[in-house]
């Protein structure tokens, strides 16, 4: 299915639920519901929307229990915690690891190339020695068909050194988890979600970089969006003289003419601002760089909540809204489901 007909997909939904509100009483009154009406009405009631605030907030506290920079014991044990979880939900969950190496003093003009092979290089210096071993987690549905378009759903569970990292981005990988959860019964037949929970986005996006270096043409070909989610639910937090964080917005990169976002928020009747000025700060950077439609979200002003990353985890999850992030839970299970 190519990007056009993506978005007519989303527009043919919307117009069948028009006219659904517009005939559908009347005619229900003039026919039977057959066996196999019934049936389609079984399937719905089973992959209704579930959100859970205790299983967000459960995902955070266990992810805030170490200190995840790439290449450590605590990465480890938050990714084996993490393949546990989406395992329990049906999914086939494989870690790749990879090495990361210092890209010395010109690490800035590398990342910042338009050259994508220069991009998606970890190791452009040819250099022999590593910094740390990697581990991306990667969940996929046991259906998973290579035939199949694949829509991505992204965050990255690693830390720098001096924080246990509640709001970047233990939150961010909070709502990728529950929102597998809620889809673990998702079935679509022309489209796959993939579920990528990257390491190393610390080390200048180095997890999402390599997992997209090791896709196939083809593989690379059948993308059709990716949604990344990086640092959300601190609605309100307030820090002296900065601004207060706000609510979830929608991030691009400022030359993106983006179908995924459009879909999007015409679904949610432009409930999500649109910020075209901080695109490329997270893993969103790896997708764009690959023409992929993506949208990368978090909090408005999300850069004050740095300020108390170093703090204790208790003081860092004080400002968790974890409504916040349930609601947008909420959204992005039901566009997956209307696609």
């Amino acid at each position: 299915m190519s990007k056009k007909t993506f978005m007519k997909l989303s527009l043919c939904f919307s117009l069948i639920l028009i006219s659904f509100s517009l005939n559908g009483c009347s005619t229900l009154k003039d026919r039977s519901i057959s066996k196999e009406e019934i049936k389609i009405e079984d399937e719905k009631v089973e992959t209704q929307i579930m959100v859970d605030e205790e299983e967000i907030l459960s995902t955070i506290e266990d992810l805030a229990l170490q200190v995840r920079k790439f290449g450590t014991e605590g990465e480890k044990i938050s990714a084996d915690k993490l393949k546990s979880k989406l395992e329990s939900y049906g999914y086939d969950v494989d870690f790749q690891d990879f090495e990361v190496f210092d890209m010395g003093d010109n690490i800035r003009e590398y990342i910042h190339s338009e050259d994508v092979n220069i991009f998606f290089n970890l190791n452009p210096t040819n250099s022999t020695s590593s910094i740390g071993t990697a581990r991306n987690i990667i969940a996929k549905s046991k259906d998973f068909d290579v035939n199949k378009k694949t829509l991505y759903l992204s965050a990255h569970y690693d830390t720098t050194s001096g924080t246990t990292g509640v709001y970047d981005n233990a939150t961010g990988v909070s709502a990728v988890v529950e929102i597998a959860r809620n889809l673990q019964n998702y079935k679509n037949d022309e489209i796959n979600i993939v579920y990528t929970i990257f390491s190393a986005e610390e080390y200048f996006k180095s997890g999402s970089r390599y997992y997209l270096s090791q896709l196939s043409n083809a593989e690379k070909d059948n993308i059709i969006g990716a949604i990344n989610i990086d640092m959300i639910g601190y609605e309100g937090f307030e820090y002296p003289e900065l601004k207060t964080v706000g609510p979830i917005e929608i991030i691009l990169m400022q030359e993106d003419n983006n179908t995924l976002s459009d879909a999007f928020n015409n679904q949610f009747n432009e409930k999500y601002n649109i910020n075209s000025e901080l695109g490329g700060m997270s893993d969103d950077l790896s997708f764009s760089k690959l023409g992929i439609p993506t949208i990368y979200f978090a909090d408005e002003n999300f850069m004050t909540g740095f300020n108390i990353e170093q703090e204790s985890t208790n003081i860092q999850l004080e400002p968790v809204k974890v409504n916040a992030i349930y609601s947008f839970c909420e959204d992005i299970v039901e566009f997956v489901k209307n696609l």
